[in-house]
């Protein structure tokens, strides 16, 4: 695919000529415009699990404060996103109540054990009307799957065989105790949060490899039959404090 294609710390990806991902929204594209709509100068952000890169380098200069929180204090170092950042688990957050108007976390979830400590949480440092967004893994997609039933040095081994040196892939254990809209849905309206927006999202991936990133297009054109839409590759979620 060739450099230009490499997805950039906060940029959107760039697909070739022609590319069916052109005409469709994608997983990046779907959360960039919910930060969008976030990203006020009233507004205080949690990134839960930002990691070493974030989107929000996009929209946190329109934010009043923005905090990023990893449990590694080696990937705070490295991103660069935030108005200050905290190192913490997820299921004991540093924080007052009801401190954020929006909690966002992306690719993080999928790798937590005991979920309802994690959305009570949330729940309790977001204030009422507050914006809980969440992006991850839909484990019914075949490569979540499988990654989901790999031990983790057999995983760790097939990134290092597939994926090129320039991309950086974390491994850690995943457990999808919320990755399907319906669990989502369920755990989230017990603990008192109303939906917004809730979706089955397709992504490109493979892009270093122009016949893989073929077969991934055409994964995705599968996958927008309506009864197959589960299949995709990711999921994002927008609920609202009540």
């Amino acid at each position: 695919m060739g450099e230009k294609n490499k997805i950039i710390e906060g940029e959107l990806p760039v697909f070739p000529e022609g590319s069916y991902f052109h005409s469709v929204k994608t997983t990046l594209d779907i959360y960039d415009e919910i930060l969008s709509s976030l990203s006020s100068p009233d507004n205080i952000l949690l990134d839960a699990g930002c990691g070493k890169k974030s989107m929000m380098q996009r929209h946190s200069q329109k934010l009043k404060f923005s905090v990023g929180m990893d449990i590694s204090i080696d990937a705070i170092k490295q991103n660069k996103a935030f108005s200050t950042f905290v190192s913490a688990d997820a299921s004991k957050l540093p924080f007052k109540d009801e401190s954020f108007d929006a909690v966002v976390s992306q690719w993080m979830i999928e790798h937590i054990e005991d979920i309802d400590e994690v959305i009570r949480e949330f729940h309790r440092v977001l204030k009422k009307n507050g914006s809980l967004v969440v992006v991850t893994n839909s484990k019914y997609h075949p490569m979540m799957f499988l990654s989901s039933i790999l031990p983790m040095k057999l995983r760790d081994w097939l990134k290092m065989k597939i994926f090129p040196s320039y991309i950086e892939e974390d491994t850690f254990p995943t457990y999808y105790r919320f990755n399907g809209l319906g669990i989502i849905h369920k755990i989230l309206s017990k603990r008192g949060f109303i939906k917004k927006y809730a979706s089955y999202t397709g992504a490109p991936f493979f892009m270093f490899n122009k016949f893989l990133f073929k077969i991934s297009e055409l994964y995705e054109r599968l996958t927008d039959i309506r009864l197959l839409r589960f299949m995709k590759m990711h999921l994002i979620i927008h609920y609202i404090k009540k």
